[in-house]
């Protein structure tokens, strides 16, 4: 009995870090970007005015956001009711949406569900990555370095790794990027764009989070199965990162580049937004 204890609390603890290294660095650089994109937002809408903010950058950030709702859809077999992907009411309180239906009893939909209510996190990095592929030399974004979610030892270890490199992303950015020899090329100045406006979509809300919890205690309840079938021969973490890292390596690269900009920009209209302040302030 002692070690069929010791035993599920070992699969239990797996399970655990499983999680934590495969989901909780996007969902925290997704709540990083959350937090920066509504703090951009605000003090732009102060500098540029809620039109200009609108049409020009968050329009089609919602468009990219709306897409990653909805894309995975058809692949956990949810059918589309209605897709908004954008308002032309930049005063709308709800910029977006997809309503989907599914069956509840199919194991299939309801991990979708998760799928579904993260898709933004994915849709925005993959539109970044596409057009740097499109609009950039292949030197200039292959030159960023990848995070490897499996370096490190042991948990703590490992989140330290992480940590140090996103540092490295965003540095490899700033350097890689912001050259001298690209600001002169209409397509870098067109990819910055871009990118920026996607990105200010790439956030999840609150009814995104609702939506992806259901999964998520599927997608649980699946992980702690593997975990026990295959904890009685060898700790499968290895396998797992081994083969999700590379394709989790190049998003949390390209989410933390994402973060960048919306570092810089945010650090830029804070800055116009107090100069308007003071131009304003009375004698």
């Amino acid at each position: 009995m002692e070690n069929l204890g010791s035993f599920l609390w070992a699969v239990l603890g797996r399970t655990g870090v499983q999680l934590v290294l495969l989901l909780g660095p996007a969902l925290g650089i997704g709540l990083a970007m959350h937090v920066l994109a509504v703090f951009t937002g605000r003090h732009a809408v102060r500098v540029l005015g809620i039109r200009v903010w609108h049409y020009g950058f968050a329009m089609l950030g919602t468009l990219v956001h709306e897409l990653g709702h909805a894309v995975p859809c058809p692949l956990f077999g949810h059918r589309i009711t209605r897709f908004r992907p954008f308002t032309t009411d930049p005063a709308a309180p709800v910029q977006g949406s997809v309503e989907h239906a599914y069956n509840p009893r199919n194991p299939w939909a309801q991990a979708g569900n998760f799928f579904i209510g993260v898709g933004p996190l994915l849709s925005g990095p993959a539109a970044i990555y596409l057009l740097a592929r499109m609009l950039l030399p292949a030197s200039s974004f292959e030159a960023l370095p990848q995070i490897d979610p499996s370096r490190g030892q042991g948990l703590w270890g490992i989140l330290l790794g992480l940590g140090s490199q996103a540092l490295a992303v965003v540095l490899g950015t700033l350097s890689s990027l912001f050259r001298t020899d690209h600001l002169g090329r209409w397509t870098f100045w067109l990819f910055l764009f871009l990118s920026f406006s996607i990105s200010t979509g790439v956030h999840l809300s609150t009814a995104d989070l609702r939506g992806a919890w259901k999964g998520l205690l599927v997608l649980v309840v699946a992980l702690l199965l593997l975990n026990l079938v295959l904890g009685l021969f060898l700790d499968p973490t290895a396998q797992v990162l081994g083969l999700l890292g590379p394709g989790l390596g190049v998003l949390l690269g390209v989410m933390v580049f994402a973060l960048t900009l919306l570092g810089l920009a945010a650090l830029w209209f804070r800055g116009l937004s107090a100069l308007r302040d003071l131009v304003r302030r009375p004698g």
